[in-house]
């Protein structure tokens, strides 16, 4: 219910928004971070991204992120909600993974004096659905081993850095159903055969040989 006039105008923003965001998406490296997440992972069903501005200075950087760095749950619409990724690393390696994080006094301590040391760290997501009414309003956690270190709020459409698609989805159920999944029957199956094929070659090859003694 717009005139033609306004519908023209927000036909150039949304080009122009259209070509700023696939500029941002070549200038990151997002699609050599596709390639790493989606192989082997898309197939088995579900793929994680971390994509953000790490350092301020409005370039986007994209991390894959291994099936087994993270969890999740599906949330109260169905989609998936929490989300956690964990991770072994360095004390040194600290800031460069979490550099807008204030680091407790121990903690700091730890990574002057043994940096090579490892420990567990954890973030998190997940929405915060009694503030639904405002918009997409998240809440996000940071822990190194089992300390809590930061808790803090983000807000808006795309906020959440941590990104987790899904082939497949089920309504019951946060992770996804893959092709690979799916073939595992038929791969069985081939499995199988080949081995037949192999044992039969080899007896073909090889024959049994007797003689009288």
């Amino acid at each position: 219910d717009i005139s033609d006039v306004e519908l023209s105008d927000l036909k150039q923003q949304v080009k122009d928004q259209d070509e700023k965001i696939f500029e941002a998406i070549r200038a990151s490296n997002f699609y050599s971070e596709c390639a790493k997440g989606f192989r082997p992972d898309l197939a088995i069903g579900t793929v994680g991204m971390w994509i953000e501005d790490k350092w301020g200075f409005g370039a986007f950087q994209c991390q894959a992120l291994p099936i087994r760095e993270f969890e999740g749950s599906l949330g109260p619409d169905g989609t998936p909600d929490t989300r956690f990724v964990t991770k072994w690393v360095k004390a040194g390696d600290l800031a460069a993974h979490i550099p807008s994080v204030e680091l407790p006094a121990d903690i700091k301590r730890k990574v002057e004096k043994t940096p090579a040391t490892k420990v567990l760290l954890r973030r998190g997501f997940w929405r915060c659905w009694e503030e639904a009414k405002k918009g997409v309003v998240w809440h996000y956690v940071v822990m190194i081993d089992k300390k809590l270190i930061s808790a803090t709020k983000i807000e808006g459409d795309g906020s959440c850095p941590m990104i987790v698609a899904r082939f497949n989805p089920m309504p019951e159920w946060f992770w996804g159903e893959g092709p690979a999944m799916q073939a595992l029957e038929d791969i069985r199956h081939h499995d199988e055969l080949c081995a037949a094929k192999i044992d039969n070659c080899d007896l073909s090859l090889r024959p049994p040989v007797t003689f009288p003694d």
